[in-house]
């Protein structure tokens, strides 16, 4: 059975490739506080090989590749010349190729990648459609997932590769909502076994769209969703992705400017609105100007609809409005 034809068999519920929902989410929120595990299916998979795969990745991204230890992996974004975060990027560090998991999807990744190849020796090869991403979140995950496979998780950057029955899976700490947890890499064909193990250890199954309620509630923000053109890294919160002594990279004279002024004009900020936005990222307006842009919008079950913004640092009023709509900054 397909893996998707699978996972509505156990009701999930399907936006394209993303699941967003398999029980309402209220009680979906409340399992997050053991385990839940969610299949990422639009995520994009990529390995590249080749002799100058360190060399050409670690010129493409934000922070140490060339440097990692074997068995190791960063994360890191994609910048335009602008400075601004379009992707969010793992690369993971393996004796004979780099293995990169794109959040969203590879597309993105995979034409910026072909296009600054010009004399490297690299190959780069589209596993998106052979493997999937689960990810594994809550308090108990790492109790659970120890159990399942009978043998330790890594610790932060590390990752393990092991065997359960035929099936080979990459295992890396993630951190997708506020109590963290574990993802499971592996091919899509082994994924309703894998599934099903994770399911009789007690971990529920969840959807994206929890885990999101749990991302912008504990403020982790994502570059495809709370960054993109016009937004550099440091006002979206994500700088723990960026190295400032690494060397070269596309942006990298911009994140380097900002770094040594020490400061930016705009933040991340959790919002609280009155309703959903028909459109996404659109402009926040105080007094007929722009103050910023919105990012990732939920309905949480205890604290309405929040979302995560890109805001001026130096603004006097607390409450705006976003496409129409009443936003009040949350304390």
């Amino acid at each position: 059975m397909p893996l998707k034809d699978y996972f509505k068999s156990l009701g999930a519920k399907f936006n394209n490739n993303r699941i967003t929902g398999f029980l309402e989410k209220d009680s979906e929120y409340k399992e997050l506080a053991n385990a839940v595990v969610c299949s990422l299916m639009a995520n994009g998979q990529i390995q590249i090989k080749g002799d100058d795969r360190l060399d050409f990745v670690h010129g493409q991204t934000t922070n140490i590749v060339k440097n990692l230890e074997l068995n190791s992996f960063s994360e890191n974004l994609l910048l335009n010349h602008k400075g601004h975060a379009l992707a969010d990027i793992k690369v993971f560090k393996r004796e004979t190729d780099l293995y990169i998991v794109s959040e969203g999807s590879a597309e993105y990744t995979l034409a910026r990648f072909k296009k600054h190849i010009i004399f490297d020796a690299v190959v780069l090869n589209d596993l998106s459609k052979k493997l999937v991403t689960f990810t594994v979140q809550g308090d108990n995950s790492k109790k659970l997932l120890e159990a399942a496979f009978e043998t330790r998780m890594p610790k932060t950057n590390k990752f393990i590769e092991l065997e359960y029955n035929n099936a080979k899976i990459l295992i890396n700490p993630a951190q997708r909502t506020k109590n963290g947890g574990f993802d499971i890499n592996l091919c899509i064909s082994d994924g309703i076994e894998i599934f099903e193990k994770l399911i009789s250890m007690g971990i529920k199954a969840a959807s994206e769209d929890v885990l999101d309620i749990s991302r912008v509630e504990a403020k982790i923000p994502m570059a495809i969703y709370d960054a993109g053109t016009g937004v550099l890294p440091q006002e979206a919160g994500l700088e723990p992705k960026l190295s400032y002594n690494k060397g070269c990279y596309l942006g990298q004279e911009i994140i380097a400017r900002i770094h040594a002024r020490g400061s930016v004009r705009r933040s991340l900020q959790l919002l609280n609105l009155d309703a959903i936005p028909d459109i996404k990222r659109p402009d926040i307006i105080l007094n007929n100007k722009k103050i910023g842009i919105l990012g990732t919008v939920v309905k949480h079950p205890k604290l309405g609809i929040i979302a995560l913004a890109v805001l001026r640092n130096d603004l006097q009023k607390s409450e705006f409005e976003v496409a129409g709509i009443k936003a009040v900054l949350k304390s």
